[in-house]
């Protein structure tokens, strides 16, 4: 199972839970015979006697079970609803834990949504009214006693009724799934346009991006115009097989009673009867869509949590806390383990020590952001390894690895918070001055001062809008919380002017000092002037790795390189944006 987290089937969820669901069902259904008894005993013993304190007390009887009643059914609800509730709680944590540590590719973020589409279905009356089922054969039963006639009635409409259901889902086909899958991907265009608000502004997509939304949006309506057209038809055909059924049980006791086969109170007793028995029946069906969506979630869910876990290394237990000697061999990272496809990054060897600065270079599409990823053990290689301080990175304890490691990537979005929470990496119980001390280091203390609530502004969805040195200055912050031995840091100067790189550079420095080890990705020259060595990766490769100076210095051996180097960049416009070399 996923570490400190975990995915149990349905039973082993819930437990001890199931089998109250089924005591409380038992006891709900034999109340259920009180009011056909109360039907019978008035019919054949109260109005023949006139029996005023016989009907009293039975009626009074028949009120307490019926109270009864109501309550178990309000138990049942309360009951249904903490199984859902602790399925979600034990379904969820695995499936985020699974995420974050698993180096498994898996759609986990569409799993979580089926967490809830399944805890909507365990809180439902459909799954309370499943535990009812068992019981409509005992009902079939109680008929067929008052009746043959009428209990081979009630079974051919029970039969009728699962026809019908059939029919129903044999109709939908692909019609329901289809109004799913073109919901799903116009909130996902939505919340993908949502985000990116600024830049559809600025470039005039607003129309298209409505355009398109709308296609989205009327292919989900046209199908589910579909599907409850459907629904709607067969709906009606049950509702007038269930309501027809009950006539003619009526009509039929009726006419058995003229013929002096049964007694009039049962008349009403059959048709309570079959109600009974067929109720199941029919809730079942009308459930039916949601419980085959409920079921196919529970399975992807299973399956998604087995890829992740198949992923997630074994659990690690708490070593010496390292001093950042990072060592990477044969790195290699492809999309697909097929033959002919082109790995990103291929046979890449580098190590650095504590107090160095790796600087790396290499044109765009090198496979430079994907080496970060790598070294900092957000990606798993598809060959060859990395450790730290001698230990693979898996053999660490996830918690502790983190702790060691400052990341900068390259896109960085803040979680919903404060300031001070996402530079703490939301660690609870965060001290205050570990927080400001690693802003102060970052360069960041000044500019969090200025604005509206100081370290308790908050960020992400709804918060304040930062520019690319703010977000970038507190995304360091983020990476030098807790003293990481370890820092990788990508293109962090991308959005900096020179204040703000020169404030970077100042910040490594004082880090390196520190004795941390740094591996710095730039494709600006002013980094490497602090950096202790350089290396140069190209087409996914190590092209070449050496102390700062040689690279620099204008000798034979590495002004080929440069000059490549150079070639490969878009010049940009100011002195300090331009290229390494």
């Amino acid at each position: 199972m996923i570490s400190r987290g975990g995915y149990k089937p349905l039973s082993d969820v819930f437990s001890g839970a199931l089998f109250w669901l089924a005591l409380f069902s038992v006891a709900a259904n034999v109340l259920m015979l009180a009011v056909p008894i109360h039907m019978i005993q008035i019919y054949d013993r109260v109005l023949p006697s006139h029996g005023y304190e016989t009907l009293f007390y039975l009626t009074l009887l028949v009120l307490v079970a019926l109270g009864l009643f109501g309550l178990i059914e309000s138990l049942r609800s309360i009951l249904a609803q903490k199984l859902a509730a602790k399925y979600e709680l034990v379904a969820a944590p695995a499936l985020l834990t699974g995420n974050f540590l698993s180096r498994t590719e898996a759609d986990a973020p569409s799993a979580m949504r089926q967490v809830g589409q399944v805890r909507q279905m365990i809180g439902s009356r459909n799954f309370v009214n499943v535990f009812d089922l068992p019981f409509a054969p005992v009902f079939l039963l109680l008929t067929f006693a008052l009746h043959p006639v009428l209990g081979l009635m009630t079974l051919v409409g029970g039969g009728l009724l699962a026809a019908i259901a059939w029919l129903n889902n044999r109709a939908l086909g692909e019609t329901g799934d289809q109004a799913t899958r073109y919901q799903n991907q116009a909130a996902r265009f939505a919340s993908i346009a949502l985000r990116q608000a600024d830049d559809v502004r600025a470039m005039g997509m607003t129309g298209p991006m409505i355009d398109r939304w709308e296609a989205e949006a009327l292919g989900a309506i046209a199908s589910n115009d579909r599907a409850a057209g459907i629904n709607a038809f067969y709906f009606g055909i049950t509702r007038f097989v269930r309501q027809g059924l009950q006539v003619l049980i009526l009509a039929t006791g009726a006419y058995l009673v003229l013929n002096h086969q049964m007694s009039g109170g049962l008349i009403f007793a059959a048709s309570l009867l079959s109600g009974r028995a067929l109720q199941p029946i029919e809730q079942m069906i009308g459930g039916w869509r949601q419980w085959l969506s409920a079921l196919e979630g529970h399975r992807a869910i299973g399956e998604t949590l087995a890829k992740l876990e198949a992923g997630t290394p074994a659990e690690a237990i708490r070593l010496p806390d390292p001093k950042g000697q990072l060592t990477a061999n044969g790195l290699t990272y492809s999309l697909s383990p097929l033959p002919g496809v082109r790995p990103i990054l291929e046979d890449v060897s580098l190590q650095t020590k504590p107090g160095e600065i790796l600087a790396i270079v290499g044109p765009s599409g090198a496979g430079k952001s994907t080496l970060a990823r790598l070294l900092a053990g957000a990606l798993a290689p598809s060959a060859g390894e990395v450790r730290l301080d001698g230990f693979a990175l898996d053999h660490w304890d996830p918690d502790q690895r983190g702790a060691a490691i400052g990341y900068l990537g390259q896109e960085i979005e803040f979680l919903d918070g404060t300031v001070a929470e996402n530079i703490s990496r939301f660690a609870p119980g965060a001290p205050d001055r570990a927080i400001v001390e690693a802003a102060r280091r970052a360069h960041a203390h000044e500019f969090i001062a200025t604005m509206p609530d100081g370290y308790a502004t908050r960020l992400g969805a709804g918060g304040v809008k930062l520019s690319g040195g703010q977000v970038q200055r507190l995304a360091l912050a983020r990476a030098l919380y807790g003293n990481p031995c370890l820092l990788v840091l990508d293109e962090p100067n991308a959005h900096l002017d020179s204040d703000g790189e020169a404030a970077l550079m100042t910040a490594l420095q004082d880090e390196k000092v520190r004795g941390r080890s740094i591996l710095v990705i730039t494709q600006r020259s002013n980094l490497l002037q602090i950096a202790d060595r350089v290396a140069v990766i190209r087409d996914g490769k190590l092209e070449s790795i050496g102390p700062r100076q040689q690279w620099l210095a204008p000798r034979p051996r590495f002004v080929s390189q440069i000059s490549d180097y150079r070639r490969s960049q878009t010049p940009e416009p100011r002195a300090e944006h331009a290229d390494a070399g």
